[in-house]
């Protein structure tokens, strides 16, 4: 599974940075932005904060509802809802 991430973050860019949280919830934020469903989930599964607020301002769920993604949306109302 850390394959795929560190792939994934490759993939967007993450080459040279350090892999942190910040970069997890980075990952979940353009995943979002790119609709791109299995990378949201793998970010999800990871850790990645759901209310983490990305470089624009905005949470993940606020990308996903400007996005106009009801899937996404509610893959992320649900992995909230399994944390609480």
């Amino acid at each position: 599974m850390k394959i795929k991430l560190l792939l994934s973050l490759m993939c967007l860019g993450f080459v040279g940075s350090i892999y942190s949280d910040d970069t997890l919830n980075e990952l979940l934020i353009q995943s979002i932005k790119n609709g791109d469903r299995e990378r949201v989930k793998l970010a999800l599964k990871e850790g990645a904060e759901i209310d983490y607020r990305g470089m624009d301002g905005k949470t993940a769920i606020e990308v996903a509802k400007e996005k106009k993604n009801k899937r996404i949306i509610r893959m992320l109302n649900n992995a909230k809802f399994k944390r609480k």
